[in-house]
């Protein structure tokens, strides 16, 4: 059923099936169409073309309506316009490392663009981005405080989707790409100390508890991993081995979501210590689930939430300092390299690509105050033969 428009007079006009949001600007009288481009990050999308008259601005809407058909932005785009293409149809199928984004990191991406990207560059005409606008993106970021890797991945997200605008012609130069990437922060993640890590196993109350204490301090899985663990699919008690293959996460909109795991080296078999593998039997022959972490409906995982205040929980029995539960890891990994375990090792067992050793040394192999002593003075000994210094002149 045809539509009806307001004229600047106030005069109904039957609009035509499929014309969009037709109307007439009561200020200076000139012809406004709207079109509808659906939804992205909650927000409503819409395009807005003009003219001086009602056939001509048809004759737009239309021409319009034809390049989103067709997948297309226009020529004059707006970078929010471009972005909001891209996170929505694009992002989504791109292959990193042969393997498409996951959906948590979409989800990241859209935060950064509804956040920083769209509020600062959003008007700005695709065409006429510049590294000044970049740069002024980076100040209003300092300015509230951001971190250099908050800002880091702000470039990032920035920087690929005007690699793929550039490779389809929209734009002549990447105006990321002009401007360096802001260095990241040199910060650590937060671990446990071994004594303290005893500590936290020897406060568990056995079962269940301590077999998630071993996931997340002993065999350093990821939250989403453990709680992805399923008894016939992953344990296999006679090989003595544990496959990771899959996460369990909680999506906004959508609940709990079972996923892959975060990359190709992230899926792992992991060979059980002769005390890891005797609490997984012990925890098998109670359960009831095909989960080995099952939520209060025995038929689902663990809520990531519920995990998080178990956590806490166990910390402050343990009677130990606050680390966030993503500092089991680093803390298994400190371990281990004290242990004097390579670091390529220590980087198979974390799930990290070979590529990524140094990012891994960096980030959750925290070496102890004691261990750099030790290490110190077992060289001080092989070169001095265990004898004092002559300090005399």
């Amino acid at each position: 059923m045809a539509k009806e428009e307001s004229t600047a007079s106030g005069r109904k006009v039957r609009r035509g099936q499929g014309d969009g949001s037709i109307y007439q600007r009561k200020s200076d009288g000139r012809w406004l169409a709207v079109l509808d481009l659906g939804e992205s990050g909650g927000k409503r999308i819409r395009k807005t073309v003009s003219a001086s008259t009602r056939a001509e601005v048809v004759r737009k809407l239309r021409a319009l309506q034809q390049q989103m058909d067709a997948g297309v932005l226009p020529d004059a785009a707006i970078t929010e316009e471009w972005l909001r293409y891209w996170i929505t149809e694009i992002a989504p199928r791109t292959r990193r490392k042969g393997e498409v984004i996951r959906e948590r990191t979409l989800i990241g991406y859209r935060s950064y663009i509804d956040t920083w990207l769209i509020p600062h560059l959003g008007k700005v005409r695709l065409q006429q981005l510049t590294p000044d606008h970049v740069r002024a993106l980076y100040r209003a970021m300092r300015t509230a405080g951001r971190s250099e890797t908050t800002i880091r991945q702000a470039h990032a997200i920035l920087h690929r989707a005007l690699k793929v605008a550039l490779l389809e012609g929209r734009v002549v130069r990447n105006a990321a790409d002009m401007q360096d990437a802001p260095s990241a922060d040199s910060n650590p993640t937060p671990h446990l100390s071994p004594e303290h890590a005893a500590r936290v196993m020897a406060a568990t109350s056995g079962g269940r508890e301590r077999v998630r204490a071993i996931c997340a301090l002993g065999l350093m899985l990821r939250q989403g991993e453990a709680l992805g663990l399923r008894w016939d699919e992953d344990f296999d008690a006679e090989a003595g081995t544990l496959h990771v293959q899959r996460a369990v996460q909680r999506h906004k909109g959508k609940g709990l979501v079972v996923t892959g795991v975060k990359s190709k080296t992230s899926d792992r078999v992991l060979e059980l210590a002769p005390e890891y593998l005797a609490a997984f039997v012990g925890l098998q022959m109670m359960s009831g689930s095909e989960w080995i972490f099952p939520g209060i409906d025995q038929s689902k995982p663990t809520d990531p939430r519920v995990d998080h205040q178990w956590w806490k929980d166990l910390l402050t029995r343990a009677d130990v300092p606050y680390v966030p539960l993503r500092g089991a890891r680093p803390t298994g990994a400190s371990i281990m390299l004290d242990q004097g375990v390579p670091m390529e090792v220590i980087a198979e067992n974390l799930g990290h690509a070979k590529g990524s050793i140094k990012t891994a040394e960096e980030h959750y192999a925290h070496t102890t105050k004691r261990a750099r002593k030790a290490a110190l003075e077992s060289v001080a000994k092989a070169i001095t033969g265990g004898q004092p210094i002559d300090r005399g002149v």
